[in-house]
């Protein structure tokens, strides 16, 4: 993967000890200079960086839902995510989810994410999935006909659970 030609300036998270080391020596075999290895962010300092950001990538080997996936689409970030994020399946079918193969990270970068009229498409592709499903509103009213559905010992929808 040739990092010179795509701009990371800073690389979030906490990561694990060999991940992490593994990335540094990657990212110091392409070449690459100004990329910020910026540890956990949390609060305005995630917000701000957010807001800033052309993408959101992640490319999880294991993610069970994706809180910060939620967090890129509120600051309008386009996301890019591998398919073991669990959220993926309630991504709009256009959404930039990708494999974990080499091939297939090489080739997003190679033609989609220097692309901005696609990195504008993506940015407003999953808005009306937050205001439907992850508003305060959204979620209590979901939790709230759960709770009658017990107190009334109503069997559960199914489908209503799926939107937990």
């Amino acid at each position: 993967l040739e990092f010179r030609r795509v701009l990371f300036r800073s690389i979030a998270g906490p990561g694990e000890g060999r991940y992490l080391a593994a990335l540094r020596r990657l990212v110091a075999k392409s070449g690459a200079r100004n990329v910020h290895f910026l540890g956990f962010v949390s609060g305005a300092s995630k917000a701000a960086l957010l807001s800033q950001a052309r993408w959101f990538l992640l490319p999880s080997m294991h993610e069970n839902f994706g809180v910060a996936v939620l967090e890129a689409l509120q600051h309008k970030c386009p996301v890019v995510l591998s398919d073991q994020v669990y959220l993926t399946d309630l991504l709009h079918a256009d959404s930039e989810v990708l494999t974990l193969t080499e091939e297939s990270w090489v080739n997003f970068f190679r033609s989609r994410m220097t692309d901005e009229a696609w990195r504008c498409h993506q940015a407003g592709l999953n808005q009306s999935l937050l205001n439907e499903r992850f508003t305060i509103a959204a979620v209590v009213k979901t939790w709230c006909v759960l709770i009658e559905n017990l107190v009334a010992r109503q069997p559960l929808d199914s489908g209503l659970l799926t939107q937990l």
